[in-house]
């Protein structure tokens, strides 16, 4: 039966920092790439998200998600990386490798402190501390995409990540996940109804919002616009 998932809840639980036995405190420790807690299944726990254009799936996961991590607001218990790579940034660089998707980190304006292969192979050794954000699976392919970024997906390449893929509601997403069936399917829903005259009144002042609320009530086209955020901003 479907329920409403918590961000928090997105993933099953995982060892925390102080549970696992690599030490993260410092990642340029020459053991941190040798280490790996055994205890972790290796395993991917592969999330697939669908949602129309305009939802927020974007906003959602590339933008909103990485930034709460930063702020340790988010799976900061869970994960000691959190990365967002944008399907549509594909068409400019080839991914062959997680050195590659650290890329992506620059082209969100993050900056990366410690060496690139210090991060890369600490990954590489403890797989379960990464958040993989796959983002807009519908504007490529999946067999046009990298190989690399293929047999990510498909759980053949960093075995053990937490990984999200979003998708909008496209015959190639719902055919990946019927043959290779994701660990959870998610549908990110716009405004439900009721949430449409709160949000109208939260982005204009009195009179204009009650002026708005009143067409809506008239028109049901309109009203049915509204509940898609891009277009409600």
């Amino acid at each position: 039966r479907a329920k409403c998932v918590q961000l928090a809840q997105l993933f099953p639980e995982t060892l925390t920092r102080e549970e696992s036995a690599t030490a993260t405190a410092d990642l340029s420790e020459e053991s941190a790439a040798a280490t790996a807690d055994l205890s972790v299944t290796t395993r991917s726990f592969r999330v697939l998200l669908i949602a129309s254009g305009g939802c927020g799936k974007t906003t959602l996961m590339v933008l909103h998600c990485p930034s709460q991590w930063a702020l340790c607001q988010l799976w900061n218990e869970q994960f000691d990386f959190v990365i967002a790579h944008e399907f549509s940034y594909e068409k400019t660089r080839r991914i062959g490798g997680v050195g590659d998707l650290l890329g992506s980190w620059s082209a969100l304006g993050i900056e990366i402190q410690e060496d690139k292969q210090v991060i890369t192979d600490y990954i590489m050794a403890n797989p379960h501390r990464l958040c993989l954000i796959l983002d807009g699976l519908d504007e490529s392919k999946l067999h046009l995409c990298d190989k690399y970024l293929q047999d990510v997906i498909r759980g053949d390449e960093l075995c053990g990540i937490r990984l999200v893929v979003t998708s909008r509601p496209t015959p190639d997403a719902f055919a990946l996940s019927e043959s290779d069936p994701f660990d959870r399917g998610i549908e990110l829903v716009g405004f439900h109804p009721d949430h449409v005259p709160v949000f109208v009144s939260r982005v204009l002042p009195g009179d204009k919002a009650e002026c708005l609320k009143t067409k809506l009530e008239e028109d049901p086209y309109l009203a049915g616009i509204m509940t898609t955020p891009y277009y409600a901003t």
